[in-house]
């Protein structure tokens, strides 16, 4: 079961909480016990490129260290 983490809009109480996907649409404050909001970190945004523009290596190695390719 993943963590979710909230911000109640009615106080600003910030919390996390193990559940299911199918519960997040009932989640409610701890404190206050008002519906919240999700809060969405950057841990799971990521932007994919090929890097061939930046000449980066494709694997992302530190100075293209070639080790993956065969």
């Amino acid at each position: 079961m993943p963590i979710f983490s909230f911000i109640c809009p009615s106080c600003g109480h910030r919390f996390e909480l193990l559940m299911s996907s199918d519960q997040v649409k009932d989640a409610v404050c701890e404190k206050c016990a008002q519906p919240v909001q999700r809060e969405w970190k950057g841990q799971f945004l990521y932007h994919k490129t090929s890097g061939a523009e930046s000449g980066e290596c494709p694997m992302h190695c530190p100075g293209c260290c070639k080790s993956h390719e065969r």
